[in-house]
């Protein structure tokens, strides 16, 4: 789907440990300015909104989750279990993140210091804002 990017990060593994990495502008096209975290358990929905001009970078590290992404025109459903996988997305699309294990956790790399005026949390705004349409 135009708008994300599956990622497989560089990892090394040894019979005790695994170093994963993930580089800016290399496996995502921006410079992290914020890192968040999500643990959650099974059966819980979060995100519920889209970014007006922000990307993220989400890898599941721990459990597994499932992502629903939204760009107005198709939906596409991604599952993140391992965690040398990440989805870069990008603004205007809509995501919403069902955890699928107990103690999961999601981390998300953004472009952006927090600003509540670059989310859209209503869906009928989303589509509004994606195709085009005015109030």
């Amino acid at each position: 789907m135009k708008g994300l990017q599956l990622v497989t990060l560089n990892t090394f593994d040894t019979d005790l440990s695994r170093l994963v990495i993930a580089e800016s502008d290399k496996d995502f096209n921006f410079l992290s300015k914020r890192m968040f975290f999500v643990s959650s358990q099974k059966g819980e929905t979060r995100g519920l909104h889209a970014h007006k001009e922000h990307s993220q970078f989400m890898i599941c590290i721990h459990g597994s989750c499932s992502l629903k992404f939204d760009n107005g025109s198709e939906i596409q459903t991604i599952l993140l279990d391992s965690n040398n996988v990440g989805v870069e997305v990008k603004p205007g699309i809509w995501g919403e993140q069902m955890y699928l294990e107990d103690n999961t956790i999601l981390v998300v790399l953004s472009d952006y210091l927090y600003d509540e005026n670059d989310y859209i949390r209503n869906y009928t705004e989303f589509k509004n804002f994606v195709l085009g349409a005015t109030k």
